[in-house]
């Protein structure tokens, strides 16, 4: 029988057997592929750069306020996603679905994080402000 053709850590040859492509099942055999009904590559979307049609009229009305600066804009319109992705998983485990977890737990340090986020760049911005008017009273 084939040895498998991958090297191990020291160098020599891996000691499993070979399916027909001449690797073991651990250094490239054939796979089954993901379990059935897998949800791990779902995306929820949240940290996209592009804003959705229903989210351009949020993020142009925080451009307008001059107090915002497109890094908070853009953190306000993750944390709407996140809560709105947090509030479907309190609905789906309110209404008898199966929720993982992890999952839920996730998405509630997710919303917290960004929550922080928006937090920390309104501290940031509201320091550049007192600067600016600190500096054109001096300039004047």
């Amino acid at each position: 029988m084939l040895k498998c053709g991958a090297k191990n850590r020291q160098g020599g040859q891996c000691g499993q057997m070979a399916m027909a492509n001449g690797k073991c099942h651990y250094h490239g055999g054939k796979s089954t592929g993901p379990p059935q009904g897998n949800q791990n590559a779902l995306k929820h979307g949240i940290y996209a750069s592009a804003l959705l049609d229903h989210e351009i009229e949020d993020y142009l009305g925080a451009k307008e306020l001059k107090s915002l600066t497109e890094d908070l804009a853009m953190a306000r319109i993750r944390l709407l996603r996140a809560e709105r992705v947090h509030r479907e998983l309190e609905l789906k485990l309110h209404t008898g679905e199966r929720v993982d977890g992890n999952e839920l737990e996730r998405s509630f340090r997710r919303c917290d994080t960004l929550a922080r986020t928006v937090g920390r760049l309104e501290v940031q911005q509201a320091r550049v402000l007192e600067v600016r008017k600190l500096q054109e009273k001096l300039d004047d």
